[in-house]
C-alpha cells in the first residue's frame, strides 16, 4: 500500500486573494482537505476512526511559500506521512507546477479518544503494511513559541461563528488561519512579504466564544497568539 498521494487542481477564483493568486488560508485548506482524502484510502479516514471513538488532531503546521499560483493555473498537490512515532506523527505536502515547487508544507498529527479525550497510540491505528515515501520538505523544526503575549498589542477580538465549526464540533483548523490573515489589512499582509507561516493549536475553541487577537514583532517575523476569554492561548502562529 502506498503512502504517497497526488492530484491535479486549478487555482479557481474561490480560493483567491485581492492579488489573484492563492491565499495563502486557502493553502492551508487545500493541504488539510488532501490530508482528510488520503486517511480515508489508507483506512483511517472519518468514518474508520468513529467507529473506533477516534479523531484526528493537529497539533502544529507550516508552510513554507517560494511563489503563489495565480488564478486558474494548473497546480499539483501531493501529501504523504511519515512513519508515526507512538503518539506522534509528521505528513509533508507539496503545492507544484511542472518540476517547480511553488509551496511546501509541514503538519504534526496526534490521535484523541472521542469519549475520554485521552491521546491514542497512532502506530495502532495506522495499516502496517504502508510503505512509507521517505521524501522530507519543509523539514526545519516547528519552532519554540512564547504564549507570553502581557505587553502586546491588542489587534482585535474575533467571535467564533457557526461557519467555524467542524464536525468535531470545534473551531476548525483552517478557520484560525482565515481568522488571523482577516485581522490584517491587504496592504499589511503585502508589506509583511509572507514566505513563511506557522501555527500551534493549544486549546479548541467552540461557537460563540470571544477571542483576543494579540500581536508582536520581533526580529523580522510577526508573532500571534489567539486568547480564550478564560486566558488560556487557542493558538499562536508565526508570520515571516
Amino acid at each position: 500500500m502506498t503512502c504517497h498521494i497526488k492530484k491535479e487542481l486549478t487555482v479557481l477564483p474561490s480560493v483567491c486573494d485581492n492579488m489573484a493568486k492563492i491565499s495563502i488560508p486557502s493553502i492551508f485548506s487545500v493541504f488539510m482537505d488532501i490530508a482528510a482524502e488520503h486517511a480515508q484510502i489508507l483506512g483511517v479516514g472519518n468514518d474508520e476512526m468513529q467507529e473506533k471513538n477516534l479523531f484526528w488532531l493537529t497539533a502544529k503546521t507550516k508552510i513554507k511559500i517560494h511563489r503563489r499560483p495565480e488564478m486558474m493555473k494548473k497546480i499539483t498537490v501531493q501529501t504523504w506521512p511519515e512513519a508515526p512515532e507512538r503518539i506522534r506523527a509528521n505528513r509533508y505536502y507539496t503545492l507544484s507546477c511542472g518540476d517547480e515547487i511553488l509551496v511546501e508544507g509541514k503538519s504534526e498529527w496526534a490521535i484523541i479518544g472521542t469519549e475520554d479525550g485521552k491521546l491514542h497510540r497512532i502506530d495502532e491505528v495506522f495499516p502496517s503494511e504502508i510503505e512509507y515515501y521517505g521524501n522530507k520538505v519543509c523539514d526545519k523544526p516547528f519552532s519554540r513559541m512564547s504564549d507570553n503575549f502581557s505587553d502586546s498589542e491588542e489587534k482585535g477580538t474575533y467571535t467564533v461563528r457557526s461557519t467555524d465549526i467542524d464536525l468535531g464540533q470545534h473551531m476548525n483548523n483552517a478557520s484560525y488561519i482565515r481568522a488571523i490573515f482577516g485581522m490584517f489589512s491587504c496592504k499589511e499582509i503585502e508589506d509583511i512579504n509572507i514566505t513563511e507561516v506557522e501555527i500551534h493549536f493549544k486549546a479548541p475553541c467552540f461557537e460563540g466564544e470571544k477571542l483576543s487577537v494579540k500581536i508582536k514583532k520581533t526580529d523580522g517575523e510577526t508573532m500571534i497568539s489567539m486568547i480564550k476569554e478564560d486566558g488560556r492561548t487557542a493558538v499562536l502562529a508565526r508570520l515571516s
